[in-house]
């Protein structure tokens, strides 16, 4: 027997499914402190940079700059063009965009759940275990 799921909140839930595994691959691949460097020099530049200016910069060997830089193109966060024998790239500004979107919409989420936090979970109100008697238990 095929069951078949009903309803709108399925492709929606796909949908969602696919952002949070983008959203969790460039939280990823910003999370190694050389990618975040490349990101930055890219910035500083003016939004594109040759290869070749990475290595003095960065003080890591060509094969781990590649690295680092086939993560962050994995991701989406970056594009690299090809120009002769030199390869410039570029930070893709909808990506960053939408990642800063989704980090943002974190902090105003958490805004409006304080403000319409219930008694139970207000601060300083007393923890379950608390109030059915049950006390902390002892730290050693």
């Amino acid at each position: 027997m095929e069951t078949t799921r009903i309803g709108p909140e399925v492709g929606m839930a796909d949908t969602m499914d696919v952002r949070r595994e983008e959203l969790a691959a460039r939280l990823k691949a910003l999370g190694h402190p050389a990618r975040l460097h490349i990101v930055e020099l890219i910035h500083e530049r003016g939004g594109e940079i040759c290869v070749c200016e990475f290595a003095p910069r960065l003080g890591l060997s060509q094969p781990t700059i590649s690295h680092h830089l086939k993560v962050l193109r994995e991701a989406g966060l970056i594009e690299s063009r090809q120009e002769g024998t030199w390869v410039y790239h570029t930070i893709r500004r909808a990506a960053v965009s939408e990642l800063l979107d989704a980090v943002g919409s974190w902090s105003r989420a958490v805004e409006v759940e304080a403000e319409s936090a219930s008694a139970c979970c207000a601060p300083g109100a007393a923890e379950p275990a608390e109030e059915a008697g049950l006390g902390s238990p002892a730290v050693s």
